[in-house]
């Protein structure tokens, strides 16, 4: 594999829409670890082969697990839950692959969270001996609202108490019986004449084909959207549909296209056979969460496979400005984060490859003979995520990330 950052990472986006493309190159510049967000192919590409890793159980995973991957939301059923919450890089893959991966990351938000490395270490271990905990009790829960603490409450009663209309206030404008998307930078801007047409007739189309209510989708005006950090570049969409036909009835949708997990690029890691990268993600969220967002469902848009949800506002994700200010909140955070983990693990285990309740119990009890294994791999990795930014920020600022 080429050593140099930027032929790594110029290499594996080559295909993604160029102007967007500008925006990530520009993004990975602003931390460590936004950079270790956006960059999930790098952390693959450098796991050995013959790493500890693998010989961890196979559970389908969330394949991108760091903190910022955990938010809250409202459920089909309505309620509010508080999970793992982006499933563009899921598989099935030896279960540590995901908690390496988000002990890596609170290494490296030690330089937004002012903590030193040796606390961020005890935060690692508090997210270890409570996924080892939760995974060798077998039983498998999710957070209430009534009984979560600390942050986790938080966001829980932020997004049982959101209305849908203050919501659409801050987003949509109306006028008479029009209502049109506000433009807010990155989180929704002007779309193509050509581009809203074509996604208007496709949603129309498939809600007359896969609904009982065709009219709810009936869809009134589209954006396009480049939030995030990793996935910018491939398309995406913010949709404003009927709803009930009132004002505040009307719904937000987020369609974004999915690409192949990147640990498949660099690791021969064998899956089921998906209709489609869509049908992946979707099958493989709604095994692991307790309840997945409301209106998730596939749509094809020319040769492309999208997800479509209920739009999730950026305000249900975990903001560091509040864990600095708060350290026995950010312990009691890592802990539930643990937790949620291992139930995710229980409750999609013996599907289709992955392995049973048994195995994971087991493994559960044994994990903390290999915890110091895990600790210094994540925090040798921060330091490596570290010196590649270093590096990517050098030659960023040299304009080595031209698109051509």
């Amino acid at each position: 594999m080429p050593k140099n950052i930027v032929k790594r990472i110029k290499k594996f986006n080559k295909d993604r829409e160029p102007e967007l493309l500008k925006l990530k190159y520009e993004a990975l510049t602003e931390s460590p670890f936004r950079f270790f967000r956006g960059t999930c192919h790098l952390f693959y590409d450098d796991l050995p082969q013959k790493s500890f890793i693998f010989n961890s159980p196979k559970a389908w995973i969330c394949g991108d697990l760091h903190l910022e991957n955990f938010g809250s939301f409202k459920g089909d059923n309505r309620l509010a839950y508080f999970d793992m919450n982006d499933f563009d890089e899921s598989l099935l893959a030896p279960c540590l692959m995901d908690v390496v991966r988000l002990c890596t990351s609170i290494f490296l938000s030690a330089g937004l969270v002012k903590m030193t490395r040796q606390e961020c270490g005890e935060l690692v271990k508090a997210f270890l001996q409570s996924y080892a905990k939760n995974l060798s009790a077998g039983y498998i829960k999710f957070i209430e609202q009534e009984t979560a603490r600390g942050f986790v409450r938080d966001f829980l009663d932020n997004v049982a108490t959101r209305k849908r209309k203050d919501l659409l206030a801050k987003r949509v404008t109306l006028s008479g019986s029009k209502a049109h998307i506000k433009f807010i930078e990155l989180k929704a801007f002007k779309a193509k004449a050509e581009i809203k047409e074509k996604v208007k007739g496709i949603i129309n189309a498939w809600a007359e084909k896969n609904t009982r209510h065709p009219e709810f989708f009936k869809v009134m005006d589209v954006a396009g959207r480049a939030i995030g950090t990793g996935s910018i570049g491939v398309e995406r969409y913010l949709i404003l549909v009927n709803g009930n036909g009132k004002h505040d009835g009307r719904y937000l949708l987020d369609i974004k296209e999915v690409m192949p997990p990147s640990a498949l690029y660099f690791h021969k890691l064998k899956q089921p056979n998906w209709k489609n990268e869509a049908d992946r993600l979707i099958n493989i969220q709604k095994r692991v969460q307790a309840s997945p967002p409301a209106f998730l469902n596939p749509v094809k848009i020319d040769k492309k496979w999208f997800v479509m949800k209920e739009l999730q506002p950026l305000e249900d994700k975990i903001d560091f400005r509040f864990l600095e200010k708060d350290p026995k909140k950010f312990n009691q955070l890592l802990t539930d984060m643990g937790a949620i983990v291992a139930w995710n693990n229980l409750r999609s285990s013996g599907r289709q490859g992955s392995a049973i309740a048994d195995e994971l119990i087991r493994f559960g009890k044994r994990l903390n003979k290999i915890e110091p294994a895990i600790i210094n791999y994540a925090e040798e990795y921060a330091q490596t995520t570290e010196k590649y930014w270093g590096e990517y920020k050098k030659a960023y600022g040299a304009g080595k990330l031209k698109l051509t």
